[in-house]
């Protein structure tokens, strides 16, 4: 490229000052370094841009047309300077969330918020996802990241665990468990459970837990998501061993709460695609997810547990 960008603009800032000294003062660079500038700009082009008389610069009339040009090009330049100082300021965009349904109507709602106030020109697109359909929603680019209620083993996908918790033990008020402070598996074998359904994952690490205990759950019914499966408990049919961080946002009103003896581990996970670098949203996004877990977002037991007894009076 013989007329470098640099030298558009030191031959406008002339231009426009009418010397070289006043071009100096537009760039905020020495006088010499423009005069060297303007020389080498006339040696590569093989034209003569000023004419120098009496100390005094005159533009030739090849400089008057190509300064016509340059204006524009300055222009237009300047603008895409001010949209990417914009563009820094306000990000402009789409930014594409799926979820495990166990998650989607709790925490991120309120990160989705605080993220579109602070960048008011993005447009969300947010579903729920199963478990088996992140890794194609990732890879394929349809979903920019992914929050799950478990960690996916995929060597394609980079996962990152936001918060760890356990599964917790949901049952009608009243029930003959009420007056434990923990329950066990034994225990709970002679009661009634609701179940999620076979091929989800929560239902596989549960029916792991059971046999580690040699004890054989009663399972009178199955469904698939965790607010289904209170509705059930609320209408006393059973107990039901559900994520604590997906009944966080679910009323706990006629229901009890109690920790489990035996630890069924969970993890809030936030996944995305190795193969594709994140962009401004993504990463904003992240971090806005990121300090909600700092913020203790997730409840504990205990925190759980006075939900129940206060919602319930």
């Amino acid at each position: 490229m013989k007329f470098s960008i640099r030298q558009m603009e030191v031959f406008r800032a002339v231009m426009i000052a009418g010397s070289m000294n006043g071009a100096s003062s537009i760039l905020n660079v020495s006088q010499p370094a423009i005069s060297r500038t303007i020389a080498h700009t006339e040696q590569v082009l093989s034209m003569r841009l000023f004419d120098r008389r009496k100390g005094k610069l005159f533009p030739t009339q090849e400089a008057q047309l190509l300064f016509e040009h340059v204006v524009r090009l300055y222009d237009a330049a300047m603008q895409v300077s001010r949209f990417a100082e914009d563009l820094s300021e306000r990000p402009t965009g789409k930014l594409s969330i799926c979820a495990s349904p166990s998650l989607a109507l709790g925490f991120i709602p309120s990160v989705v918020s605080a993220h579109l106030k602070k960048n008011p020109d993005v447009s969300v697109k947010y579903w729920t996802a199963l478990m088996a359909e992140v890794p194609d929603e990732l890879i394929s680019r349809q979903a920019d990241l992914a929050i799950t209620v478990l960690a996916i083993e995929n060597e394609n996908l980079e996962v990152t665990t936001l918060a760890e918790g356990h599964m917790v033990c949901v049952f009608k008020s009243g029930h003959p468990l009420s007056s434990r402070k923990i329950v066990s598996l034994t225990e709970l074998s002679h009661y009634q459970l609701v179940s999620y359904n076979r091929g989800v994952p929560f239902e596989r690490l549960v029916s792991d837990a059971f046999a580690k205990c040699k004890v054989q759950p009663r399972i009178v019914a199955e469904v698939p998501r965790a607010e289904l499966a209170l509705a059930l408990v609320r209408e006393d049919v059973g107990y039901a061993l559900l994520d604590r961080f997906a009944i966080n946002h679910l009323s706990l009103v006629d229901v009890e709460v109690r920790p489990l003896k035996e630890k069924i581990s969970t993890s809030v996970s936030l996944i995305r695609s190795r193969h594709h670098e994140p962009n401004i949203h993504v990463k904003a996004f992240t971090e806005l997810l990121q300090q909600a877990a700092i913020a203790n977002l997730f409840l504990d037991s205990n925190v759980l547990l006075q939900r129940t007894r206060s919602e319930g009076l």
